[in-house]
């Protein structure tokens, strides 16, 4: 199995970053179009983004407001059964990384690699939103 890693350093706090990773509200603000779905245990999350990806996925383990994994059972053929986590850590006084983990890839196909590009650039519209509250429009976002 293969995996996508991304770490960040964001200029907030670990919380705030958390609430970012975990409120559909905050979510759509970086990377759906709309979400929905709580950081609870066995809670289901619904990402959506076209009507051809429409996307859902269990919280299959939380730690806190630190760590939130989801597994996917609902999603492009190379997704299904994947695993996203999310772990929040401070750094030093108010800067926090962000480690993003998406295992369970059957194979390096082209679109691990454009997911683990997208990814990438999620990630840099987030710490954009968590840290001058910049929010692009889905359609411009870089990982389209």
């Amino acid at each position: 199995m293969y995996q996508i890693y991304h770490n960040i350093k964001i200029d907030a706090t670990k919380e705030k970053v958390y609430e970012y990773c975990t409120d559909p509200g905050h979510i759509n603000n970086w990377w759906t179009k709309r979400c929905s779905g709580s950081p609870a245990l066995d809670e289901e999350y619904m990402f959506w983004f076209a009507p051809q990806y429409d996307w859902r996925a269990k919280v299959i383990d939380l730690i806190g407001k630190e760590l939130i994994s989801f597994s996917f059972f609902q999603a492009d053929a190379d997704w299904m059964d994947t695993i996203l986590t999310l772990e929040v850590y401070e750094t030093s006084h108010g800067i926090t990384t962000l480690h993003l983990r998406h295992a369970g890839w059957k194979e390096e196909n082209e679109h691990f690699g454009r997911t683990s590009y997208c990814w990438a650039m999620y990630l840099s519209t987030l710490k954009r939103y968590a840290e001058v509250g910049e929010v692009v429009p889905y359609e411009q976002r870089g990982g389209n």
